[in-house]
């Protein structure tokens, strides 16, 4: 991991956070997660603060989890903002497109209303999201608009 730029003082909490990073993560496995940064405009020099912030990247596929949300965070942003974003709150990575990322822009959208950032639109919880944006107070009106964004985002992958 220092050979990609994370600090040592900064190693034992990135075994706290993610302890298979000592074991089950092979080289060729961390190295994929380095090429894919730096390929998305992550710099040699920012891989490491990348990986500080959020170790748990190194535990998510490229293919089927990092490259999709990339694509659609690059296209509902410019590549300036999602690449700030991204260095800024790495961990707009791992949320779940399905039960996070699509029903928040799915919310947005409908409503005409453009998010600032990609962090403003999935970093806190779904109750302070939903009185924030929503202007949802109650827990059971807000399960009742999720469940109304994955009927929509079936619809929106069905086209």
């Amino acid at each position: 991991l220092r050979t990609i730029g994370v600090r040592e003082q900064k190693l034992g909490k990135i075994v706290e956070s993610f302890p298979s990073v000592l074991g089950s993560l092979s080289l060729e496995n961390i190295e994929q997660k380095v090429n894919y940064l730096i390929h998305i405009g992550v710099t040699e020099d920012q891989v490491g603060q990348v990986i500080e912030k959020f170790p748990s990247l190194l535990g998510l596929g490229v293919d089927c989890n990092l490259a999709p949300k990339v694509r659609f965070y690059k296209k509902v942003t410019t590549p300036e903002e999602f690449l700030q974003s991204l260095l800024s709150n790495p961990n707009i990575l791992g949320f779940s497109m399905d039960r996070r990322i699509m029903p928040r822009y799915w919310y947005f959208m409908t409503r005409q209303r453009p998010f600032k950032a990609i962090s403003t639109m999935v970093r806190c919880t779904d109750l302070n999201f939903a009185e924030r944006h929503a202007k949802v107070s109650a827990e059971d009106e807000w399960a009742d608009f999720q469940r109304l964004c994955k009927v929509a985002i079936k619809l929106m992958r069905s086209l």
